[in-house]
């Protein structure tokens, strides 16, 4: 028979037992001993923060026959303990999803309990189910059979819709803070007879990014030799982390503008077996230590000094930089480019992002106390020459087109979803203040709704730091305008020069080939 895996063996037992979550454990066994519990539970949070070992917990407690509950010795607990108890009904809602699956629920429900005193239903990540199966499970929330506490779980609790979140109790599980989780790994190692470096188990804890199973899953894998001790080294080459140091030089030479420096430290690391998006949020987390510097925190775990002679508003820009680069890495079929392009324009910050970055109230008290006074023959010089009334560069097709997906990037987080619509965009143009994007006459329907609009200028406006107002006009009525002024654009213009190049013959239009 298999062994079993750590973070089944050092599963929590008692409420007790369960790391980082007292705010959450502590309620639910003050109500146990006073006699009071709700019949439908909601527990929501990050992956591998305790939600189903609290919800086996809590189906341990409500049938538990001793005085501390969950005692851990009686036959219910045992058998949940040991996944033979009848009385405990978990359904994994990602792969039972539809109502037929929630009517078959309703349809057992009925039934008094085998073994213990109450039937639990426990449904993991419950989100997944559609609109039709929440609507068939809402009548059982409202009428429960006096036997039956259900528990919902889920990760992504604004999925769910409010009127389910309103008929449970609701717990919010947080992540594990980092000691509690290393601690936790320590006391593991400590009794399963492994020899690991407290700097191995630093790393180990925070890679798992505040999931204590996470973080026990990878110790698992990492122990192999009792006799060996397990290193820091070690644990670096498997995860693909890179030491401390080598992304201090990284941030520095950024702080410096040091392309050379920054992009042979990133190449380095690669080599030596970095993984691209560990070394990525690496350097996150250095630049948000180097920020809450130049803040005044004075935070010693910064390896530099740089914050101190960065702009605030740099650092900003930079960790939004890498972040995004991070996220980009998911499905990015080169993630170290990403991660270098990050490099770059974090270093070229100031030639881009002061250019677009909106200004502080106080600097634009200045420059409307500023423009009040200037000639207006001044003012009208500056339009021309390019320059709108806050003094930065006007908006231009150029600029639009150079951060267009970064416009994608946040308008894709944005409710309104206008990201899909914007890839239909086939021509664009700067009329004053107004952002013209050229579709096709399907799609414009779609553009009336206010929200989406809404959604866009939003977003262009947080990209830029300019207030625009957008227009959707149809692109094959623009196109009819310029074929009549002769001005008709053809799409393979710009292959002409390269096909001549290959020793095509280029046939003009009406021409026949001999």
């Amino acid at each position: 028979m298999p062994e079993l895996a750590l973070y089944l063996k050092w599963r929590p037992q008692r409420f007790d037992e369960v790391i980082g979550q007292s705010h959450i454990t502590q309620v639910l066994a003050n109500s146990l001993k006073a006699g009071r519990f709700r019949h439908a539970y909601l527990f929501s949070g990050p992956r591998g923060t305790g939600k189903t070992t609290t919800a086996r917990l809590l189906a341990k407690a409500v049938n538990c026959a001793g005085d501390d509950r969950p005692c851990g010795e009686c036959s219910v607990c045992r058998a949940i303990q040991e996944g033979r108890y009848l009385d405990l009904i978990e359904m994994d809602a990602a792969t039972h999803t539809g109502v037929d699956d929630v009517r078959e629920l309703r349809e057992k429900i009925v039934f008094s309990p085998s073994e213990g005193r109450y039937k639990v239903y426990i449904i993991d990540e419950v989100h997944r189910f559609t609109g039709n199966a929440f609507d068939a499970l809402l009548k059982t929330l409202e009428e429960p059979p006096n036997h039956a506490v259900f528990v919902l779980a889920t990760t992504e609790v604004g999925r769910v819709p409010a009127t389910i979140q309103s008929r449970c109790l609701h717990f919010a599980f947080r992540r594990i803070p980092q000691q509690d989780v290393f601690t936790q790994l320590a006391q593991i190692a400590q009794d399963e007879g492994y020899r690991v470096e407290e700097d191995a188990l630093q790393l180990i804890a925070r890679a798992g990014n505040g999931s204590v199973r996470d973080s026990i899953s990878l110790l698992d894998q990492l122990l192999t030799d009792p006799a060996e001790m397990l290193t820091r080294e070690f644990v670096q080459t498997v995860i693909g982390t890179e030491h401390q140091q080598v992304i201090a030089s990284i941030v520095a030479a950024m702080s410096r503008s040091d392309l050379v420096a920054g992009f042979k430290g990133i190449q380095e690391a690669l080599e030596h077996g970095a993984d691209a998006r560990q070394l990525c949020q690496q350097v996150v987390e250095q630049l948000r230590l180097e920020l809450l510097n130049a803040a005044g925190a004075n935070v010693t775990d910064a390896a530099t000094n740089s914050g101190k002679r960065w702009p605030k508003r740099r650092l900003i820009a930079a960790i939004a930089h890498f972040s995004q680069a991070a996220n980009q890495m998911r499905r990015s079929w080169q993630p170290q480019l990403d991660l270098e392009l990050a490099f770059l324009k974090s270093v070229e910050w100031e030639e881009t992002e002061i250019r677009h970055a909106p200004a502080s109230s106080s600097e634009r008290a200045s420059r409307r106390t500023a423009e009040e006074t200037r000639p207006e023959v001044a003012r009208t010089n500056e339009v021309e020459r390019g320059v709108n009334q806050v003094g930065r560069p006007a908006l231009t097709v150029e600029h639009i087109q150079d951060r267009w997906p970064e416009l994608l990037e946040i308008t894709r987080q944005s409710p309104a979803n206008v990201t899909q619509l914007l890839r239909q965009v086939e021509q664009m143009d700067v009329v004053q203040d107004t952002l013209r994007l050229f579709t096709k006459p399907l799609f414009l329907e779609k553009w009336q709704d206010a929200a989406k609009k809404n959604a866009l200028e939003r977003g262009v406006q947080q990209l830029f730091g300019e207030r625009v107002s957008v227009e959707f006009l149809d692109s094959t009525a623009n196109g009819e305008r310029a074929k009549a002024n002769g001005n008709e654009v053809n799409p393979l213009q710009d292959l002409i020069p390269v096909a001549k190049e290959l020793g095509a013959e280029v046939i003009e239009p009406g021409r026949e080939t001999e």
